[in-house]
């Protein structure tokens, strides 16, 4: 590349040497750049592999926590139904006591009560061993009243069978007169007429 003059020569050699450098200097940036490339490939994977590793220590903390998080709320569970059978326990115990309590009450009544009950009894056996003697004398009024009733039909049933003797035809009758009135009939025995007065006397 010799020029025709020095000058000329020296300006071909001075931009050749520019462009030699600029090539150089361009495929060194081409270098650091393609160099850098590589860089930030590798930081990205290492990135990644270090995003990958995040991730999973996040769905492993988030298992883990998860599982306390379970069991805490079936530990929770656990007391709170611990709990309720105390409270139960404790409401029953109370229940308890208070029936007990119930139960001393009214036998203390009934206990209180119980003079009052049996002077109560003792006088309705009083009462009625008062009415067995009440009872009795009406029971023997009746019988008497029932005696004197009979005794009172039989004076009554007598009288009247004294009247139909006083007062019957028999009574009246004089048997003797019967008997002459007879003798003197002519058309009657003697013996007849005798027969019938004597008859009827012990008819």
């Amino acid at each position: 590349m010799g020029a025709t003059t020095p000058e000329l020569q020296a300006l071909y050699n001075a931009r050749a040497q520019q462009e030699a450098q600029l090539a150089a200097n361009a495929q060194q940036a081409g270098q650091q750049q393609v160099q850098f490339g590589a860089g930030l490939v590798g930081t990205g994977q290492q990135l990644g592999i270090q995003g990958q590793q995040f991730g999973a220590n996040l769905i492993g903390t988030g298992q883990q926590l998860g599982m306390q998080g379970q069991q805490f709320g079936m530990d929770t569970l656990a007391r709170q139904q611990a709990l309720e059978q105390q409270r139960i326990g404790f409401g029953s115990g109370l229940f308890n006591q208070a029936a007990g309590l119930m139960g001393q009450y009214y036998g203390g009544q009934q206990a209180a009560y119980q003079p009052y009950t049996t002077a109560l009894g003792q006088v309705q056996g009083l009462e009625q061993l008062a009415q067995q003697p009440f009872q009795m004398g009406a029971n023997l009024g009746q019988t008497a009243s029932t005696a004197g009733a009979r005794v009172g039909a039989l004076g009554l049933g007598g009288a009247d069978i004294s009247q139909r003797l006083a007062t019957g035809a028999n009574a009246t009758t004089n048997p003797y007169a019967q008997a002459l009135m007879a003798a003197g009939n002519p058309n009657a025995m003697f013996g007849q007429a005798l027969g019938n007065v004597f008859g009827g006397l012990f008819s």
